[in-house]
């Protein structure tokens, strides 16, 4: 870890990357809020079995809010933030005409989360090598 919180190599890369990858996952994350809150009828209709679209769009977002905010305390900012936009989302379709609140949809947001998480920590430490192995 450098002196930033963040892991070896990540200025650089977030210098330029993180004002735009926080732009991503604020209107990622405001899209993800309207479509989770769309009455039923509203609804695009998509080919794609409903958990996996769960776990695509927070992973996704968990991706994008680990290159904006890639301290570890970001990162765990991010992913609790998310958890609890996808809790709050279930909970509040419960009256929402057409939409139904389901725990499977909420561990299916908090497995694309955690496979984000994973995926990011495995780059991380990939890099990480990289740099002790150049001294």
């Amino acid at each position: 870890m450098n002196a930033s919180g963040g892991y070896p190599g990540s200025e650089e890369i977030n210098a330029g990357a993180r004002p735009i990858a926080v732009t991503i996952f604020v209107l990622g994350f405001v899209t993800a809020a309207v479509l989770l809150l769309l009455p039923g009828n509203d609804l695009p209709t998509t080919n794609v079995w409903d958990k996996l679209e769960h776990g695509l769009v927070f992973a996704f977002l968990m991706t994008i809010g680990c290159v904006a905010f890639p301290s570890i305390r970001g990162v765990r900012r991010v992913a609790i933030t998310l958890i609890a936009l996808g809790t709050i989302c279930e909970v509040l379709q419960l009256v929402i005409p057409g939409r139904s609140a389901t725990a499977a949809d909420a561990v299916a947001n908090v497995i694309g989360i955690a496979a984000a998480i994973i995926g990011a920590w495995a780059l991380r430490c990939r890099s990480r090598r990289r740099v002790h192995a150049r001294g």
